[in-house]
Formats: C-alpha cells, structure tokens, sequence
C-alpha cells in the first residue's frame, strides 16, 4: 500500500512547528516539576509525537509503561504536543481530542539474533500509544509516519537510526548505509520493530535545489495472518 505525499493531512506542513526536533517542555501533575522530552512533531499521513525515549522522565522509566502514572505522562506529552502542533488553543481542548495528535516512544533498535540465527536488522524500535493506552502493535498510519521521519535528516528518528548505525553498521543493507552517507539519494527501505513483531516501509524521495529533503511516496508492505487451513473432499 502506498501513500502519495504523505507530508501535510492536517497542519498542511510535514513540521508544523518549523523544526525537525525540539526539546518540548511538559507541564505535569506526575513529577516535581515540568521536565523537557526531545521530540519530532511529524505531519505525514497523521500528525505524531515522535519522542526520544531516552529523554522521559525518570517517573515514566521507572513506574512501568502501562502504570497509570506513566500513562497519564504519556497524555501530558501528547497535549503539549498537540498546542505545539497548532490543533488545539488550550490543554482543555487538546486533552479533549485524544486521538490527535498520536504519540510514540522511538528506541535505537537493539541487536538480537533469534533461536535460528537469523538477525534482527530493525532500523528502529517504536512503541505506540493510542487513545490513551500502549497500542499492541503498529497501524498504518504510524508506520508511514515513521518512514517518512527516518528518511529526513534531522529528525530524532533519523538520529536514533545513525545511532545503532554507529555500534552495528554491518548489519544495515546498502541503500540504509548509502542513505547515511548521501542523503540525496532517491529511495531506501526501512525495517521497523513495533510490539507485535516488524514491518516493512520504503520512501521514495526528492531533494529539491535548496537541498530540502521532500517525500513523494511511502509504500507500506504487510503480509496476511494465516487464519486457518482446510480441505474439502467432494464426489465425482
């Protein structure tokens, strides 16, 4: 499935704040005091929180991510998210409209080799949240906008991606490894690993004379679960 310019469904701008990442400071009930996340607020098919997780609270880290206090931590990022992104003129309303702006945690995708031997070569690891709860896997628009994230330089997804890049370059394909060198280049693939397991995302890209980055296409590849097999026995 493939999404022509994903860039834009809503804030008509792919970074509707103007910058690919920025430390977004949160106002919060769970914590002493307001703390600060780095972020990408990425428009592309949905608008989205992209977060470093790296960058959460300590009180989110350690209450577990589905406690309530985590949870609730979660939303508060959201709705700053959502008055950054211009949807929404006060926490009341944004709070209100739980399900835009979506939100995700990204993490550098860790190495790990199953009991085959077969590696794992994840770009990135996302863990998203829908309508106020850890979503079990990861829906299409997620995952074209994570795609598109991964393919501009400068987003925190970008940066979480050259981060495993520089512990595990080998197990990246040319064109990931090209892409890192050359940013100019026209298509790349991408393996993302979501809490249900992977999936498959390329971006079709143009660099304009300025040197801007543009998406053209996302192209998401899924596979059908196997429900059942059966036979069927009939008369000549």
């Amino acid at each position: 499935m493939t999404f022509i310019k994903p860039g834009s469904s809503m804030t008509r701008r792919l970074f509707p704040s103007g910058v690919e990442q920025e430390m977004l400071t949160v106002g919060s009930a769970h914590t002493p005091t307001p703390f600060i996340v780095r972020v990408s607020l990425v428009d592309a098919v949905s608008p989205f929180v992209l977060i470093d997780s790296s960058t959460m609270p300590a009180a989110y880290i350690y209450s577990g991510r589905t406690s309530i206090l985590s949870l609730g931590i979660i939303e508060e990022i959201r709705v700053a998210g959502a008055l950054r992104f211009g949807l929404a003129r006060d926490t009341a309303t944004a709070g209100g409209v739980r399900g835009t702006p979506k939100i995700a945690l990204l993490y550098p995708a860790r190495h790990e080799i199953d009991v085959e031997g077969h590696v794992d070569e994840a770009g990135i690891e996302i863990l998203p949240f829908s309508l106020g709860q850890l979503h079990p896997s990861l829906q299409l628009p997620g995952a074209i906008c994570l795609g598109t994230a991964l393919s501009i330089p400068g987003t925190v997804a970008w940066d979480l991606r050259r981060q495993k890049a520089a512990h595990t370059n080998h197990n990246f394909s040319l064109a990931q490894q090209a892409i890192m060198i050359d940013p100019t280049m026209s298509t790349v693939k991408w393996l993302l690993k979501h809490p249900s397991g992977l999936m498959d995302v390329e971006a079709s890209l143009e660099t304009h004379e300025n040197g801007e980055r543009f998406v053209e296409g996302v192209s998401v590849f899924r596979t059908a679960r196997r429900l059942f097999e059966g036979k069927v026995f009939y008369r000549l």
